[in-house]
């Protein structure tokens, strides 16, 4: 095919779109690029380009110097105009603002005439922060707790499925038992008793062994969702119960009944105050300093929209 661009554009442009120079597996790519137009070539490097992002590179460089223009614009405006510079001085800067109210030491915190903010602004911006937090923060909450609930059912019901299936196979084990011992004579011999006593053992261990990998694992689900939550009551106690199978080997039909329920997660061994209790509280202390910094430096009055 045609040669429609130089190797050397092409290299070039290679490298401006990708940071590197080309490659011993690149080669192909640089051959098949020199068949196209020098405006192709750019195209079809922006596509995969990890530095424009899909943009060729003088879209790119108007979207670089504009954002840059207006942020300078911004900030000789700032400079420049007394009625700014005037207003920002005095002031509690927003990371002061935000650790005075993480930390409740609100005592230092100033407005724009370094006077300390009123308490009823202060009740204000707390309360708007925690509004603004409370349809996610609630929204993580459902979806979790959901998570959680349906992890906690299916281990309980997989619990209740290895009960079942170990009862019958128990069942199972001691008819084929009796009757070997019947065919041989030994009904009523001490050596059927053993055996009975040695099968009922061997499923009582393997229920053992069931039911502690089980409460690991319901634990660690449990754990985890009240690490993230706190104490507080959230319903989940009803998965932490587990029952058992009880195993007689001298009933002469059956020889399987069921246990009484009984919990093994217990919330109060934990005391967690909950991560995303935590995170909410964080969140909104945020967006509560940003209401009061942008209420402190009044940018509002001077035609400006508020920073925060």
């Amino acid at each position: 095919m045609a040669i429609k661009t130089n190797k050397s554009d092409v290299i070039a442009n290679f490298v401006r779109y990708h940071g590197r120079q080309p490659q011993a597996s690149d080669m192909a790519t640089i051959d098949y690029l020199t068949t196209k137009a020098p405006a192709e070539v750019e195209s079809l490097l922006a596509k995969n380009s990890p530095i424009t992002n899909g943009l060729i590179w003088s879209e790119y460089q108007r979207q670089t110097e504009t954002q840059e223009s207006v942020d300078k614009k911004y900030a000789d405006a700032a400079a420049k105009n007394p009625a700014i510079a005037a207003l920002a001085q005095g002031g509690s800067s927003l990371d002061e603002i935000i650790n005075g109210l993480s930390t409740g030491n609100i005592s230092g915190l100033l407005d724009w005439e370094g006077k300390p903010f009123s308490v009823a602004d202060q009740q204000a911006a707390l309360a708007q922060g925690m509004e603004d937090t409370k349809l996610y923060y609630e929204a993580l909450k459902s979806k979790e707790t959901a998570d959680a609930e349906s992890a906690l059912a299916k281990k309980q019901a997989d619990y209740q499925d290895y009960l079942i299936q170990s009862g019958q196979s128990f069942e199972a084990d001691k008819a084929t038992s009796d009757k070997q011992a019947a065919d041989t004579g030994v009904l009523f011999s001490g050596s059927r008793v053993q055996r009975e006593k040695n099968l009922t053992r061997a499923y009582e261990q393997d229920q053992a062994t069931a039911r502690r990998n089980m409460a690991g694992d319901i634990g660690t689900t449990a754990r985890d969702f009240q690490y993230k939550y706190g104490n507080e009551n959230n319903n989940l106690n009803k998965y932490y119960n587990l029952g058992s199978n009880t195993f007689n080997a001298n009933k002469a039909r059956g020889g399987v009944g069921s246990g009484a329920l009984s919990s093994v997660y217990n919330p109060s061994n934990y005391d967690f105050q909950g991560t995303r209790n935590v995170e909410r509280t964080g969140d909104a202390a945020t967006r509560s300093a940003g209401y009061l910094w942008n209420k402190g430096n009044k940018l509002l009055s001077t035609g400006y929209q508020n920073k925060y």
